[in-house]
């Protein structure tokens, strides 16, 4: 269902959403599987892992749960290693610029660091963000839409989360926010429309055109 009305906070996960961290996340899973002593990457059928959920990817690839949150810190590391190669996703700087001259909030809420988001943003476009949030847990992004929600001072049905996987759809209706489906990230297109979308942006332009709908025109 399409939304009609302009959100007045904008809520964006990062990676995969607003930077382009997939390349990045299939080169260096094998190194975390080798260190954690898990599954490799199933890379002969890519295309089925991108409709898997982020609890069915771990099942899959035999990840120790007690060990994710060590995982996700040391993949934190390893994108900071890897940091100088990860951008944002072609466009993307010109639609952060021209949300910012309209009226809403902008935040981000992220499992990744402040600083590597930063580093990844430039310092330009990071003072565009109005909140963030980051270094939740992996299964931890609703706790921080709440806290998005009270810093802003925004109803749930006055935000958005712009996300591109199947753990941020479910981490938005947990906190009772509208969900924004990109088909650019890690989980397909496919896989995100069974999570009922209340939007879905087939290219980046679509972020300015869909969620300024009273100013929409040429970026």
């Amino acid at each position: 269902m399409p939304i009609h009305k302009q959100p007045k906070l904008i809520i964006f996960d990062f990676d995969g959403t607003l930077a382009d961290t997939f390349p990045w996340f299939v080169n260096v899973f094998d190194e975390l599987a080798d260190k954690f002593d898990f599954k490799r990457l199933d890379r002969a059928n890519l295309g089925t892992v991108r409709e898997m959920s982020a609890y069915q990817l771990i099942m899959y690839h035999h990840v120790p749960l007690l060990n994710l949150p060590a995982i996700v810190k040391h993949a934190r590391v390893l994108m900071r290693r890897d940091i100088a190669n990860i951008t944002l996703f072609s466009g993307m700087n010109e639609v952060l610029h021209r949300l910012a001259k309209s009226d809403v909030i902008l935040a981000i809420a992220t499992t990744n660091t402040h600083a590597n988001v930063v580093r990844i943003l430039t310092d330009e476009n990071a003072a565009l963000i109005d909140h963030f949030e980051c270094g939740s847990s992996l299964f931890g992004k609703a706790r921080k839409l709440r806290k998005l929600l009270a810093a802003a001072n925004v109803t749930a049905g006055g935000a958005i989360l712009i996300g591109d996987e199947i753990r941020d759809a479910e981490a938005s209706a947990q906190a009772g926010i509208p969900f924004g489906a990109v088909a650019w990230g890690y989980n397909s297109l496919q896989s995100l429309l069974t999570q009922g979308p209340q939007e879905t942006f087939m290219c980046v332009e679509d972020l300015a055109r869909k969620l300024l709908p009273h100013t929409a025109g040429a970026i």
